[in-house]
């Protein structure tokens, strides 16, 4: 302290020699005005603040904090000293110190400087009293201090943190460098001053966690823009869903609601959000393609003969042959005929595989030949094939025409059944082999009616199918001798039973590939399979009937049901919610 009051009475006597001021972190080397007279010392200092977000030293810091942390700000003093004496030996003495102002929200860490110091509370100030003490007669001096320490926060608020060094040389009074300088005999000294000084903003804010969960595990993630999970209070967060292979994003949970993808959320209090997933299903596909005739081909009487070089010629019957397949049960594969510049017209509903029909019409021109193939959830796909045909329709041989006409069997008036399809199949052994179809007419004394030619001296099994009525049939015999035969169906109308299978839960996602057993009086029993988002739909004839249902890794169940026949027409929902098993669970 002594050294410190000598030093303040010397700079005070010798002004024109003191050089005290405040250096910018952009100006570190400053030399006294006389450095033309002597060599004069030089004295430089820089003050640094260590930046943790940018890893780096700098001098001015704009901290964000939450009041109650544990804050601790960590400080590089630098203090560079270089001075050369003059040519001619001479005794001096050399006295370097420092001090640090700390403002009044800082607080110094005592024992954190690398080199030792002393903390005056009361002003809040860091001493470092015995940097350097030399005392030579020759040689020259060039230093370098770096200075550490550790402060921590108390509160906030913006301030100025001012670090001082102090060099103090002096001359015996025989030495040139006194003479020279003319120093007064009572200082024999000089005294340099350097400053910097570093801009410390510290705000108090309140930081708030976002907390972000996957449903069901591992089907997606989350990413959050800006990333971190904790924020500053009004932070908008973009939340991003991104779905993992087989699963695709559904709908926000917790803090978000809606299915927006990416969202955002403002963090004005602690978040939980939890993003849903569901499984992906893909779109159920279905195909067709002809395979009989294909194209350019010449065919004569159902037979290929060889190829043509443009399109297709057929003459006589052909047999028309298609090809389906779909994820999805398959409902109906229709057979079209359009004549060049006419609509098409439909001439044969097959319900089963194999998919084909005879076309043995009078027919003379360009036609277009069209098949249709759709899923019991009406996905459909179509194929078709451009044909000249020649047909005169000259039947080979006796034919037998078997007509008559469909009917609803609960309707005593207009009781006519329009568009029923009437497929006639020849028996062969055990199989049964496709020869004819006709559809019943739908308007006048033609509706109801149908029409079929068939070959005499064979046994045949007519069917008879409409929509929204039970499919019936029976076999026939045609004696070799018979021209003519009257055969009438009746038919029972059913009733359209639909619904969904669901997971039991507020969402209630369905269930696809659930197996439905349907049981009627009787012991009769019929079976579909739910498809996709779980839905399933099935014809069935009035009566009481008991519906079970079964889906891996969950617990069947059961539903009893009534159908009327003042339903007939009208459709009946009937949905089921499984719960999962235990080890599904």
């Amino acid at each position: 302290m002594k050294v410190v009051m000598k030093m303040r009475k010397i700079a005070r006597k010798i002004g024109i020699f003191v050089a005290v001021a405040i250096l910018s972190t952009t100006s570190l080397f400053v030399v006294l005005a006389d450095q033309e007279k002597i060599d004069s010392p030089m004295l430089a200092v820089e003050k640094m603040v260590w930046n943790e977000e940018k890893k780096e030293w700098v001098d001015y810091l704009d901290l964000k904090a939450e009041e109650g942390d544990d804050v601790t700000l960590r400080f590089n003093c630098t203090i560079k000293f270089r001075y050369t004496p003059p040519s001619v030996p001479e005794e001096y003495n050399l006295s370097l110190i420092a001090f640090d102002y700390l403002p009044n929200n800082l607080k110094y860490v005592e024992g954190s400087s690398n080199y030792p110091a002393v903390y005056w509370e009361n002003n809040n100030t860091i001493y470092w009293p015995n940097l350097l003490q030399i005392q030579s007669s020759s040689g020259s001096v060039n230093i370098t201090f770096n200075i550490y320490f550790n402060a921590t926060v108390l509160d906030e608020g913006k301030a100025i943190n001012n670090f001082t060094a102090i060099a103090y040389l002096w001359y015996d009074e025989s030495s040139s460098t006194y003479k020279e300088l003319q120093i007064e005999p009572s200082t024999h000294s000089i005294y340099i001053k350097r400053s910097d000084t570093v801009e410390i903003s510290i705000v108090y804010v309140n930081y708030y966690k976002l907390n972000v969960e996957v449903d069901p595990e591992g089907a997606g993630s989350v990413g959050l823009d800006p990333a971190g999970g904790t924020y500053e209070e009004g932070t908008v967060v973009e939340l991003t869903a991104v779905a993992s292979d087989g699963y695709v994003f559904d709908h926000w949970g917790g803090n978000l609601s809606g299915s927006d993808n990416p969202t955002t959320i403002v963090m004005d209090s602690n978040k939980s959000v939890v993003a849903y997933f569901i499984e992906s299903i893909t779109p159920p596909s279905i195909n067709v393609s002809i395979v009989k005739p294909i194209p350019k081909s010449l065919y004569l009487n159902d037979q290929k003969v060889f190829f043509t070089p443009r399109r297709s010629v057929i003459i006589g019957p052909i047999t028309i042959e298609a090809n389906v397949s779909a994820d999805e049960p398959i409902s109906e594969v229709d057979f079209y005929i359009a004549k060049a510049g006419s609509e098409e017209v439909l001439k044969y509903r097959d319900y089963s595989a194999p998919y084909k029909y005879m076309l043995d019409e009078r027919a003379f021109g360009l036609y277009t030949i069209i098949v249709k193939a759709y899923d019991i959830y009406d996905n459909s796909a179509e194929d078709n094939i451009s044909v000249f045909m020649l047909n005169f329709h000259r039947s080979v041989g006796n034919v037998t025409i078997v007509s008559g006409m469909v009917s609803d069997y609960n309707k005593l008036i207009d009781g006519k059944i329009g568009g029923a399809i009437v497929t006639a199949y020849r028996q062969n052994g055990s199989e049964l082999i496709k020869v004819d179809s006709d559809r019943t007419g739908r308007f006048l004394f033609n509706k109801g009616r149908y029409r079929l030619r068939l070959e005499p001296g064979y046994n045949y099994y007519i069917e008879v199918s409409a929509k929204g009525y039970e499919t019936v049939g029976r076999y026939i015999s045609i004696a070799n001798n018979e021209t003519t035969r009257i055969e009438n169906f009746y038919l029972n109308g059913t009733i359209l039973v639909k619904g969904k299978v669901m997971k039991s839960g507020l969402l209630g996602r369905g269930i696809r590939g659930a197996n439905i057993t349907v049981v009627g009086e009787g012991g009769k029993i019929y079976n579909t399979t739910s498809g996709l988002f779980g839905k399933y739909s099935i014809y069935l004839l009035p009566g009481n009937y008991t519906i079970f249902v079964h889906a891996d890794g969950y617990n069947d169940t059961f539903k009893d049901i009534t159908v009327k026949y003042k339903l007939i027409g009208k459709s009946i929902k009937v949905n089921f919610k499984l719960e999962a098993t235990e080890e599904a669970s």
